[in-house]
């Protein structure tokens, strides 16, 4: 078994004409609730993304907007024999049509339709052509064949919407499940007319679940038991606990709340016993596939199962990312006012070997014998690169090594403190900004207490070799008012340009930017000086108070990029933070002869901001995508959204650059996702400049990158007669050309030489061979 990936090039101009960038989507595939038997593979939707199990060579393929997906966060699929396509409904409404022959056509309809309602499809029934789709505002009617809305079944009190679980068709009779109601009506009526429709007495005592039909009989799961529609009532048939119904081409299959499932059919009602916790299951002859949840998807053949899974992340929410030594570490906790209550994972993705490594919830729960939850950020270890140290929003602090807990620090067994002294102490132990500094020490933020930060020396950290933990000094933010609490703190960092600076932004409660000096002497307190700014003046002498703040980050040259409740302010590096609360907001002008500008992303929500090798802002935002802006601020290089890209949602959560190869991580609303920038961070000296790939060979179409370059080097591309090919320039430590001439012709074959020259005086030739 292997993961395929593709990659999708999209054009972009630059000096040497169309310059080719990719995009890669790193979705978890590891929660499998639906499978559907196609006619060369099985497909398997596993939480919110697609793959599916080639029956011929075994393999596994990956789909996403990379591979023409035209959506992302899926919300149920079902295959129809009848027109050899998947129906992929997506949360917002949108629907795919992937055919055998991998077509893939969409259709917006629902999408498109203005309403308050969600647009999530809760299961599908596919009859022949026809898929009935339970939806939250009624019953949907799709023609695949047609690929077009063919009826919407309003059947609530006067026509109103009804939130609609599942349905069942017999020969005469149309049967629909909400929450708390059964819907009938005959066939030979108009389901159009919600007069039409029976109700059954609806009682908040009883709870429908899933409903489907074997030939004429009639399941639903009342109270999470099956139950058969006898004589107009339901009747009790299994004792075990269960929550859906699935509807096979031959029988119906029972999912358990525990392991194993049961079949209905001509036999009557059957058993079937599991390893495993079983959500969906099809058969293909005598072959049972089955989603079984994070076990991916199994086939069960003469009593043998074997796993068909693909290597990925845990889940699909990348709150924080951080990347250290070519690994980016995802986190899916969160809090804002208080706990996101989302499971303690941690993923890890080693970015050269393209492989992850998941250390779950469960794996933690069973070294520390107790439960964590929000993991908030990483820091790694600079003097070992397998210790890493994980905050968590409530639950204290984990010392790592590898995937093994070296230590679980709370409020028992280390100078952490809870926020709530009481029954439920031991779940308000709040940490968060965990970082190490140019010494080495790592530090700690310990929220809404007064001792707010943590300092431990290099000498004092245990390691994987020394057993006892680490011993810490401790400290309160104490300004000229006295010790400050933080409710809700953003992520520490130390200043680029003095490192005993330390910035803490308080994003709410209070709101502001904190500056701590220790002097050089993080473990004396007696020396250290805090600065606490809540307001500003900008350059207008308008003064800014923010409400929120979103994000913190510093460029190259020293200047604080932070992102409020709308828009930005910096804080440029000119600026005594001791003496003044002076800032700046950008200006971008109209040009359009009224001398008037607007603030820089001032409408939006900015929830991440990153900094790229040469000195560009990358701007994460919470609704309208992903920028790309200039050092200075003025320009917009890129805008990416779900709509002009494949970007898998325009909910940006966090943004991450690895350095060396310039790759931009983006965790959004529906994933994870990287974009291969054109822009790394640059070399002191050319000695360890290369192209990838080289040699060029004949299949490949993207872009060929000379990396490892001094900063604003220039770069001309020469053939063997030392004719001039190409013209361009580094972006940081790193250029990329086409493989093209400057009149868009593919280049012969050869050996191309790429001449280096930085401002300084520095040069080196980098040979790119090139095959066709």
């Amino acid at each position: 078994m292997r993961k395929s990936l593709c990659i999708l090039f999209l054009s972009m101009v630059c000096v040497c004409n169309a310059q080719m960038y990719s995009w890669r989507s790193l979705l978890a595939y590891g929660n499998a609730t639906n499978v559907e038997v196609a006619t060369k593979v099985v497909y398997v939707q596993a939480g919110k993304a697609l793959y599916a199990v080639d029956l011929t060579t075994e393999e596994t393929v990956t789909y996403s907007k990379q591979d023409g997906l035209h959506g992302a966060s899926i919300a149920q699929i079902a295959y129809s024999n009848r027109d050899h396509c998947l129906l992929i409904m997506y949360e917002n409404g949108l629907i795919d049509f992937l055919y055998d022959n991998g077509d893939i056509i969409s259709m917006m309809d629902i999408s498109q339709k203005d309403m308050v309602t969600s647009k999530k499809a809760n299961a599908i029934l596919m009859v022949d052509s026809l898929a009935y789709v339970s939806m939250p505002f009624g019953l949907l009617v799709l023609n695949t064949t047609k690929r077009q809305v063919v009826d919407t079944y309003y059947i609530g009190e006067n026509g109103s919407e009804v939130n609609i679980l599942g349905c069942a068709l017999t020969q005469d009779s149309i049967f629909a499940c909400g929450e708390h109601i059964i819907y009938s009506i005959s066939r030979q009526d108009n389901p159009m007319d919600f007069s039409y429709w029976k109700r059954e007495i609806a009682s908040p005592d009883i709870t429908y679940s899933g409903m489907g039909a074997y030939k004429d009989s009639v399941y639903v799961i009342k109270n999470n038991f099956l139950c058969k529609r006898v004589a107009g009532q339901w009747k009790t048939m299994r004792e075990e606990s269960c929550e859906s119904i699935q509807s096979g081409e031959d029988e119906l299959y029972v999912p358990l709340s525990s392991q194993g499932y049961l079949t209905i059919t001509n036999h009557g009602i059957d058993l079937i016993q599991s390893p495993y916790r079983v959500y969906d299951v099809q058969k293909r002859t005598q072959d049972a596939w089955l989603a079984i949840g994070v076990w991916c998807a199994a086939r069960v053949a003469k009593g043998e199962s074997q796993i068909f899974a693909v290597n990925g992340p845990l889940e699909n929410i990348p709150y924080r990312i951080k990347v250290a030594n070519q690994k980016l570490y995802v986190l899916p906790g969160g809090r804002w006012a208080t706990e996101y209550n989302r499971l303690g994972n941690i993923m890890i993705y080693d970015i050269v070997a393209d492989d992850w490594t998941n250390i779950s919830y469960d794996d933690i729960l069973q070294q520390i014998g107790e439960p964590i939850t929000d993991m908030m950020n990483v820091a790694v270890d600079p003097l070992d690169s397998e210790h890493f140290f994980v905050t968590s929003y409530g639950r204290g602090l984990l010392e790592m090594y590898g995937t093994n807990v070296l230590h679980y620090y709370t409020y028992t067994n280390s100078p952490l403190q809870t926020a709530a002294p009481g029954p439920y102490e031991y779940a308000y132990v709040r940490t968060d900004g965990a970082m190490f500094d140019d010494q080495n020490n790592l530090w700690i933020i310990n929220t809404e207490v007064t001792n707010t930060i943590h300092v431990a020396s290099p000498e004092q950290i245990a390691t994987a070799h020394q057993a006892p933990r680490a011993k810490w000094d401790t400290l309160a933010l104490s300004t000229t008012d006295g010790a400050m609490i933080m409710r809700t703190p953003g992520e520490m960092f130390m200043d680029n340009r003095q490192p005993h600076w330390k910035w803490i932004p308080s994003l709410r409660q209070p709101v502001g930017l904190f500056r701590l000096d220790d002097r050089g002497t993080p473990h004396r307190r007696s020396d250290d000086q805090t600065i606490y700014r809540g307001s500003f003046v900008d350059q207008d002498g308008n003064t800014v108070t923010p409400t929120a703040i979103y994000a913190v980050a510093q460029d190259k040259n020293g200047t604080l990029w932070i992102s409020l409740e709308n828009g930005l302010i910096t804080i440029p590096a000119k600026v005594d933070f001791q003496k003044s609360n002076a800032c700046e907001r950008i200006k971008i002008p109209r040009n359009d002869g009224t001398n008037l500008a607007d603030y820089l992303l001032n409408t939006e929500k900015i929830n991440a901001i990153a900094v790229d090798g040469a000195n560009r802002k990358w701007f994460g935002t919470a609704a309208s995508g992903l920028y790309l802006i200039s050092e200075d601020g003025l320009e917009t290089i890129e805008h990416f959204t779900e709509e002009n890209s494949p970007l898998l949602s325009n909910e940006i959560l966090s943004l991450a650059i690895e350095p060396i190869t310039g790759q931009v991580f983006i965790g959004t609303g529906a994933g994870l996702m990287v974009y291969q920038s054109d822009a790394s961070m640059p070399s002191d000296s050319y000695s360890n400049a290369y192209a990838y790939p080289n040699p060029v060979r004949p299949d490949y179409e993207g872009v060929i990158t000379i990396t490892g370059l001094m900063d604003e080097s220039a770069v001309h591309i020469i053939d063997n007669a030392g004719n001039l090919v190409c013209e361009t320039h580094s972006y940081g430590g790193q250029a990329v050309w086409d493989g093209k001439t400057g009149d868009g012709r593919r280049v012969a074959s050869g050996v191309y030489s790429a001449l280096c020259n930085e401002p300084g005086g520095g040069h080196t030739v980098v040979k790119i061979l090139v095959m066709h």
